[in-house]
């Protein structure tokens, strides 16, 4: 019998222990500290295509979106008001929620950014962060109005004392794990499961305005197969074809009530956090170090957090669709692209009636300009004769474009 019951806890023992060695050894991979680059375009800076598909963030190869959708935005953000945990007005005591919803990946990053948003001065007062993001929550399992996931956001946001009704913007990070499909397959699966959680979005916090969406960082230096590349960069596209949708108005994604039913939020990129790992972006050198990944080369080691972190600071406090609410004092630029709209037409398109607004300005009712940036078309500050004598030439001399917006 003692026999017996030696070698049953001797089985047992065994069996703990190959658990354990086979557990350690998932966390225990070694990144994959060569694989410095693999070649691939960012999206923001894709002129050409990959694999049929134009670069851009949004249709038509560009980084911001048409000026309908970006004046949509803006407008949106103006209209935040403060709601009790009722979801009604309540500019003494209410609150709005920025939330964010995603997988490990989301939640390491975004609660770096809450721990730097505590105590910073610049806050909106009336604005909560709260991070919703958990662990192994990919896409394909949150699609589900009963997933535990939601349940959990709830206990988190009354823990704070704030409720679903609350939440008016959300920052969507999401992926789905061991992808295996080729291009264009598994993103568009990944974009059908973004579809439908956004939608859900929308019945979960039903005064949700704005959604927020980036795709994943650099995964070059994985050593695991649960998304290493060419998987994070193509999940870009996941991301840009679920705006088209919206844009398009396919997939039951309308967000404007003069429009049909309001069953999604007004969608549109965050930060693109995708850098070809030590090459840097043109736009502002980002680079991805093995050292900002843990040791599966998949997860962000701390200055991997970081940097994801103050890119979503540099986002919300600066980004127009954002500013409005998230900071306490926000001035909302007006200066889209190039300048020269100076009659600030929703088409944003230099023409005659823009010529007569600054000569309005300059000579005759000298009334306010609607955004003086617009109006700045040599660049040099003031605005003055020599801006009309800008517009003039872009017009009808040389064509030459504009200055761009500062």
């Amino acid at each position: 019998m003692s026999m017996t019951g030696g070698v049953m806890l001797s089985g047992a023992i065994q069996s703990i222990l190959v658990t354990i060695i086979c557990v350690g050894g998932s966390f225990s991979h070694a990144a994959n500290c060569d694989s410095t680059s693999k070649g691939f375009i960012p999206l923001t800076e894709l002129t050409g295509t990959y694999k049929g598909q134009p670069g851009g963030l949004y249709p038509g190869g560009i980084n911001q979106p048409p000026i309908w959708h970006h004046n949509n935005g803006i407008s949106l953000a103006q209209s935040f008001v403060p709601l009790n945990t009722s979801g009604l007005p309540d500019t003494v005591n209410g609150s709005w929620v920025l939330l964010s919803v995603g997988m490990s990946n989301t939640t390491q990053e975004f609660s770096r950014f809450v721990l730097d948003m505590q105590g910073d001065t610049t806050r909106h007062p009336q604005l909560r962060i709260v991070d919703g993001a958990q662990g192994g929550q990919t896409a394909a399992k949150i699609v589900y109005d009963t997933a535990a996931f939601w349940t959990v956001i709830n206990n988190r946001l009354t823990t704070q004392g704030l409720s679903s009704k609350q939440v008016r913007a959300v920052w969507l990070k999401e992926a789905n794990a061991g992808p295996t499909n080729p291009f264009p397959g598994h993103a568009i699966s990944l974009r059908d499961n973004l579809r439908d959680v956004v939608r859900l979005l929308k019945v979960k916090y039903p005064n949700i305005l704005q959604v927020f969406v980036s795709s994943r960082i650099y995964a070059g230096y994985a050593s695991t197969t649960l998304n290493p590349e060419p998987f994070s960069y193509e999940a870009g596209f996941s991301y840009r074809w679920l705006i088209e949708s919206q844009l398009t108005g396919n997939d039951s994604l309308n967000y404007l009530s003069d429009s049909g039913a309001v069953k999604a939020p007004w969608l549109a990129w965050g930060p693109y956090l995708w850098a070809d790992g030590v090459i840097p972006r043109q736009i502002d050198g980002l680079t991805w170090l093995c050292s900002d990944l843990v040791s599966d080369g998949t997860h962000p080691s701390d200055s991997g957090r970081v940097k994801v972190a103050s890119m979503l600071e540099e986002f919300f406090k600066t980004s127009p669709y954002t500013g409005a609410w998230f900071l306490k004092d926000f001035i909302t630029p007006c200066c889209l692209a190039a300048t020269g709209n100076v009659d600030c037409d929703l088409g944003d398109v230099a023409d005659i009636s823009d010529l007569t607004a600054l000569i309005d300005n300059l000579f005759i009712s000298l009334s306010p300009l609607c955004c003086p940036n617009e109006a700045n078309t040599d660049g040099t500050g003031a605005v003055d004769i020599s801006d009309l004598t800008a517009l003039i030439d872009h017009l009808f001399i040389s064509l030459a474009s504009t200055t761009d917006c500062p």
